[in-house]
């Protein structure tokens, strides 16, 4: 039989280069963070109403960080400096889970027993789970993090309070120009399903790294990672 045939994409991690800003090695020194950063981008963030939030996510081997970003006035120079507001920390070890749906939508749970579940939106969904996953799989002996895919998604916002997330195919829910909508907890998708259970289960821990001549270890934080996809992925990317 033929083999599927495989893409090599090159996923960059560190979008931002996050810790050019001097406020970012602050909060990771707060929580006694030295290792690499995997990943950071912008993303928001549903609060328990279901109000989008804007953040920036960064991801290193042990946490998962949200911040804020204001513009503040430096006390020396007097010009206007961008800088980050610690908002949430979540460790890598304390996720038991990851859900998704079937659809083409950018939103996903990360489940946190000790803490409340995060529900955010990123067009870079994949490598953001990818992420967690490489990392979570490191710190637990080369296991898999457990990847759900529904169409409803529960999270909970609270203690002893749980929230649910129905996704469907529902272009008239959309405004002109939406891919995708939240309205009261119902998520409208313009698209047809893309993804089942099996190729999400290919997001998890199946990784190839290059071991690059310089600059670059396992634990990235030196350049870009390359990542291997079968075709029937690259539509939920």
């Amino acid at each position: 039989t033929q083999k599927p045939f495989l893409f090599l994409f090159l996923f960059k991690g560190d979008y931002l280069d996050i810790l050019k800003n001097p406020t970012v090695p602050e909060i990771l020194q707060q929580h006694n963070d030295n290792s690499k950063v995997q990943f950071s981008d912008d993303c928001t963030k549903l609060n328990r109403n279901f109000k989008e939030r804007a953040r920036t996510l960064i991801i290193t081997q042990m946490n998962l960080y949200l911040v804020g970003r204001v513009q503040k006035k430096d006390k020396v120079t007097k010009e206007m400096m961008e800088v980050y507001l610690h908002k949430t920390t979540v460790s890598i070890n304390q996720i038991t889970e990851v859900r998704v749906s079937p659809l083409t939508d950018n939103y996903f749970v990360i489940v946190v027993p000790n803490q409340y579940d995060l529900c955010l939106n990123s067009p870079k969904k994949t490598e953001i789970i990818r992420t967690i996953a490489d990392m979570w799989s490191v710190s637990h002996n080369g296991q898999k993090i457990r990847v759900t895919v529904d169409r409803a998604l529960s999270l909970r916002v609270k203690k002893g309070k749980e929230k649910r997330l129905d996704f469907s195919e529902n272009a008239t829910a959309l405004k002109p120009g939406e891919t995708e909508a939240i309205r009261k907890g119902q998520v409208a998708v313009a698209q047809a399903p893309s993804a089942s259970s099996a190729e999400i289960e290919r997001l998890r821990p199946k990784k190839i790294y290059k071991q690059p001549s310089s600059g670059m270890n396992f634990f990235g934080g030196g350049g870009p990672r390359l990542r291997r996809f079968r075709i029937s992925q690259i539509r939920n990317r």
